[in-house]
């Protein structure tokens, strides 16, 4: 039976008896880059809630109208970044500085990680790569998957309020939206 990688993702959602983190996957298959207010506060009722909202912004890279849009997402505070990159090279973007972004390579292999150290440092450079990584938004594929971190329902009220005023501020189509409830 195969499976995708959003499918394997909502069975990590499980993760919550473990870590006391909920995962909401927002993936309706229409396109809409919508967070739902009402499913993220049900998942917020569970506890802090790690909300996972794929979007497609162009045909085959990031369309150029969304490239400031893509880049303003990482001042949310709870942003957590996205995950996206070229075809057959995913990264994990974590912020932004201009028109590039920087990125984490999920594919860096590790010998092994120092669970128990004396030294802080050696358990550090266990988990964290060597170098610091960039790419143009330009060049990113236009299917990407962004990721906030919410604590409670005042955060989930901030991220709303800062993704209207950004959309407010912004012309054209939004990256991301929010709307209280799925109609239809």
């Amino acid at each position: 039976l195969s499976r995708t990688a959003f499918a394997s993702l909502h069975a990590a959602s499980k993760c919550a008896d473990q870590c006391g983190m909920q995962l909401l996957l927002l993936d309706t298959g229409d396109g809409d880059n919508t967070i739902y207010l009402d499913e993220a506060r049900t998942s917020l009722q569970r506890g802090p809630t790690l909300v996972l909202l794929p979007v497609r912004l162009g045909m085959h890279t990031l369309d150029a109208s969304y490239i400031q849009k893509v880049e303003h997402v990482f001042s949310f505070r709870q942003s957590v970044g996205f995950i996206g990159g070229r075809p057959a090279s995913a990264h994990y973007f974590v912020a932004s500085q201009g028109e590039a972004v920087f990125f984490l390579d999920p594919h860096t292999q590790r010998d092994k990680i120092v669970l128990h150290s004396n030294s802080g440092e050696a358990l550090h450079r266990s988990f964290h790569c060597d170098t610091c990584r960039r790419m143009p938004l330009a060049d990113i594929d236009a299917s990407l998957t962004f990721g906030f971190y919410i604590r409670d329902a005042a955060d989930l009220t901030d991220l709303a309020d800062s993704i209207k005023k950004s959309n407010a501020s912004m012309k054209g189509y939004p990256a991301i939206s929010v709307a209280d409830e799925r109609r239809g």
